[in-house]
């Protein structure tokens, strides 16, 4: 709105596509709906074809989003242009753009991995003790009603239990030859 009155203001045409220039927005995803975030830079891109938008953001939404948009992530002081993200998911733009590792929080984390590791003894040695069957029950039932059920996180544990399984079989496998 600060953009369209100044073009008042002057006399000039208020016709959004024949508007000119640079515009800069700090956190361009504050007070954004995410169906929002998603879309801005679209929006704006079309509706001011003119005009050159750079926004920063913390929104993997608004990164994802954006077609036509170079994404660059500031590091330390550093600027690392990066390649297009456009339609990746945001854990993988939080992963692979913004350096976020884990998107859970640690208490979480250690449940799951505790659950993981409840898991793979039980792969290897075929039987849990009776406290750490009712642990790992425990966890699952846990892990079920805290998070959605769309959350793919116990079948993930299971398969990351059973790939670092066969790794380290098939490691003592190439050890014994």
């Amino acid at each position: 709105m600060d953009f369209l009155s100044w073009r008042m203001l002057s006399g000039k045409s208020l016709d959004p596509k024949t508007m000119a220039g640079i515009v800069i927005i700090d956190e361009i995803e504050q007070h954004l709906h995410p169906r929002w975030q998603i879309n801005i830079m679209r929006l704006l891109q079309d509706a001011f074809p003119k005009i050159q938008f750079i926004a920063t953001t913390h929104s993997p939404l608004v990164a994802s989003g954006s077609e036509h948009c170079k994404i660059i992530s500031l590091k330390s002081g550093h600027a690392k242009e990066n390649r297009n993200v456009y339609g990746w998911l945001p854990e993988d733009v939080y992963r692979e753009i913004m350096g976020l590792s884990e998107q859970r929080p640690s208490k979480l984390n250690d449940v799951i991995n505790r659950y993981g590791k409840l898991y793979e003894k039980q792969l290897i040695n075929k039987q849990l003790s009776s406290s750490e069957r009712r642990e790992f029950h425990s966890i699952r039932r846990s892990l079920g009603q805290r998070l959605p059920e769309s959350d793919p996180i116990t079948i993930t544990t299971k398969i990351n239990a059973i790939t670092d399984y066969l790794k380290k079989a098939n490691k003592e496998s190439q050890c014994e030859k």
